[in-house]
């Protein structure tokens, strides 16, 4: 049985000292997606030896096709983690998939891979297979046999008596299915068959749901729409011999008609559950259709809160706690929900919704929160926001929705947000929204207390003018917020505004000397080592994009226009940007090629483009990022140009080894070699006494992924983990514990 455990890595960090470096390793960090962003189109399947969900594919709802797999444990509430990470699966959505138990691997077939109904050829009729025993990742499935239709929201089924894929339904840009195909798993190569059926079909129909019922040995087929009828009917298909096709009339009040519902089979009540929908509008409701003797159809009435009215989100059965779980679509694309399917049954929710994708957010990190706050922007569907969410830093990390009391900022998109250390509060200023139909800019200024229950209250109002698209920086040597430049009163701005951050906050304007141009989007940090403002890019409003870099001196209120060494990030708008402490350095990220910079702020300053690895965020822009200073990572959550609702982590470094601790009977662990790692992952120890110890491996995610007994005599040691072919490429943690006490160090595997 494979096991997952939580596991916080902040204590462990003041444990030992790391010594960090870039200059010859040539790898400058590691990005990590969250968890599965807002998405529709998805298919989950259950892994019996793994005890967990599998997630593939997709699409957000506004944004590109998907194609990674992620998974949930679901020994326990642990979070999602991404299983394959660049796949060689094509990007799709609405596409079906079976697990195979007799390979132990999933199997999917067809779907759409183009933009939204268009493309030359956006529906799909390949097949592809994942090894879930190797890490052979997903391979393509030559199938032989007749030319199987492209399509789309069909309903698949194994056949585990026969060693078969069955699919049925489905539709392409024009035609809706009521064929009946199979593929033949036991055959070499797997062979494809339009199966003969006794009996009359179904009507046409796609985004209809499928069970295999064991007991009778035949397929159930509930629900679907074609054009813009939806079913409510159930059908049975009997598997052995010529399949054959019956429509059921079970007893009791049906569902209404509904299409893009979830269906499990049920087996130890011998039962179809059926879950949510679309009919007229979106649904919630639960539903049994008990097999045995007279079918019959009965309402269940959950306890426990409910999800929202959902359609086109997907189940599972957990065998092993006798659940269903749901993960994605309806209103909100993300959540995943365990029903116990106890009498009466009960909601569980295990993982909370993330915010709605958006740009124009204001971000910043509140160290007494230990927390990422993200505030308003603008989502393309509701247009501008006023809500609140923070990100704790604690691993595995979920977003939690904060209701602060008092009156909210009204809804707005390209707000300011910087985070006032001396006044333990994070402070958000300006931004444009809608205000009875008209675009308003505003110039008022919000703070929300680190302390206490979250609440909001209006700190001054006045002084720049209302304006969207500025930088903000936090002043710490003068507890002051600096205000430059954005767009205002039909131009764009070079003007710099202090507010005094005090008992009585009051707004100054300040002259500088040769400013830079008026423009707006640009990115600003501040550097405290050398008291001064970075300023870098924007937009004249006009068409002109810039890169060039500005020092704004605090201390003579003086501009210099910096040119540093090596190329420049390209002419852009919307860049956020971070100070690095540790490293002293800017960070820049999120202009139109999606490429992340560095600039070095010792001298001689240098632009260097980074080379991170994972699973890269892609072109975004209109965002701001988040230095989580707990976790020594770069927080990413949406972005434009669409307006995207997935969240990155980007580990900084990386470590190329770790300085021993002083003598004295502490424990010492270590890497062998470079770091990273190629071949194997081994690591030398000391231990200070004799007695149990043990070596655990962990993943980005505080997921313990290996573990292995480190007891020995007094002295120094050395161990081979694993070989790197045994874990995914990536960022993992290395724990060595004796009695009360630990030791950590990092690896990082490549491929």
């Amino acid at each position: 049985m494979r096991r997952s455990w939580r596991f916080f890595l902040i204590p462990l960090f003041l444990t030992c000292s790391f010594a960090r470096g870039h200059a010859d390793s040539g790898f400058d960090g590691y990005w990590v997606e969250m968890a599965p962003p807002y998405r529709i189109g998805h298919t989950l399947a259950y892994d019996p030896a793994g005890e967990r969900m599998l997630l593939v594919g997709g699409r957000p709802a506004s944004g590109d096709y998907r194609n990674e797999t992620w998974s949930l444990d679901l020994e326990g509430s642990l979070g999602w983690g991404l299983d394959v990470e660049k796949s060689v699966l094509p990007p799709r959505d609405l596409h079906t998939m079976v697990y195979d138990s007799a390979r132990q691997r999933l199997l999917v077939y067809g779907g759409r891979n183009a933009t939204h109904q268009g493309g030359s050829q956006p529906y799909l009729n390949d097949v592809w297979a994942l090894d879930l025993s190797s890490n052979s990742g997903w391979q393509p499935i030559a199938a032989a046999g007749d030319t199987t239709p492209a399509i789309a929201s069909t309903s698949a089924i194994y056949d585990p008596v026969r060693d078969r894929m069955l699919f049925f339904g489905g539709r392409d840009a024009f035609l809706y299915s009521s064929q009946l195909w199979s593929l033949d798993l036991s055959s070499d190569p797997p062979t494809w068959h339009n199966l003969p059926v006794n009996g009359t079909p179904p009507m046409e129909r796609s985004s209809l749901v499928a069970i295999y019922d064991p007991v009778r040995d035949r397929m159930i087929v509930f629900g679907g729409i074609r054009i813009t009828t939806r079913f409510n009917d159930v059908w049975a298909l009997s598997l052995s011999g010529t399949p054959t096709w019956s429509q059921l009339t079970p007893a009791g009040t049906p569902p209404a008609p509904r299409s893009a519902a979830s269906a499990i089979y049920d087996p130890v009540r011998d039962r179809m559950i059926v879950f949510g929908g679309s009919g007229n509008f979106n649904l919630n409701d639960l539903w049994a259709l008990s097999l045995s003797g007279l079918p019959t159809w009965t309402q269940l009435t959950p306890t426990g809160s409910t999800p929202g009215q959902k359609t086109g989100q997907i189940a599972v059965y957990d065998p092993v706690h006798d659940e269903m779980v749901i993960h994605g679509s309806g209103n909100v694309f993300d959540e995943t929900w365990r029903l116990a399917l106890t009498d009466p049954p009960v909601w569980t929710q295990v993982t909370s919704s993330t915010p709605l994708p958006r740009t124009f957010h204001a971000a910043a990190y509140d160290p007494v929160r230990q927390a990422t706050l993200v505030f308003g922007g603008t989502d393309n569907s509701v247009g501008d926001l006023n809500d609140l969410w923070e990100l704790p830093s604690m691993n595995p990390a979920t977003w939690q929705q904060l209701s602060p009391t008092g009156t909210p900022p009204l809804p707005r998109g390209g707000a300011s947000a910087i985070y006032d250390v001396a006044g333990q509060r994070l402070l958000v200023f300006g931004g444009a929204g809608l205000v009875s139909g008209s675009t308003v800019r505003f110039n008022d200024t919000w703070q929300l207390p680190s302390s206490g229950a979250p609440a909001w209250s209006l700190v001054v109002s006045g002084g720049p003018s209302g304006r969207d698209g500025q930088s903000a920086i936090y002043d710490a040597a003068r507890n002051r917020m600096l205000v430059w430049g954005g767009y205002s009163d039909g131009a764009v701005r070079n003007d710099l505004w202090s507010l005094s951050l005090g008992a009585s906050p009051q707004w100054t304007l300040l002259s500088s000397a040769t400013p830079p141009s008026a423009r707006y989007r640009q990115a600003a940090i501040y550097d405290p080592v050398r008291d001064r403002m970075l300023l870098f890019g924007g937009d004249n409003f006009f068409g002109t994009n810039y890169n060039d870099l500005w020092e704004l001196a605090l201390s003579t209120m003086t501009w210099t226009q910096l040119v540093p060494l090596g190329s420049a990030p390209p002419p852009e708008e919307g860049h956020g940007a971070i100070y690095d402490p540790n490293r002293d350095r800017m960070l820049v990220q999120g202009n139109g090629s999606g490429e992340m910079w560095e600039l070095t702020l010792s001298s001689p300053m240098v632009w260097r483009k980074l080379d991170a690895g994972g699973n890269q965020p892609g072109t975004r822009e209109y965002l701001p990022l988040a230095y989580d200073s707990m976790l020594d990572r770069l927080v990413v959550f949406g972005g434009g140009p669409s307006g995207s609702g997935d969240t990155w982590f980007l580990t900084l470094g990386p470590t190329v080894g770790i300085e021993r601790q002083p003598a004295g009977g502490s424990l010492f662990l270590a890497a062998l070699g470079s770091n990273p790692i190629g071949g194997k992952v081994a690591v030398r120890y000391s231990l200070p006494s004799s007695g149990p110890a043990r070596i655990d491996v962990f993943d980005v995610r505080g997921r313990r992924v290996s573990s292995v007994d480190a007891s020995s005599s007094p002295g120094e040691h050395q161990v081979i983990l694993a070989y790197a072919s045994d874990w995914a490429q990536g960022v993992y943690w290395l724990r060595l514990s004796q009695g009360s006490v630990s030791t950590t160090t990092k690896a990082v595997v490549l491929r």
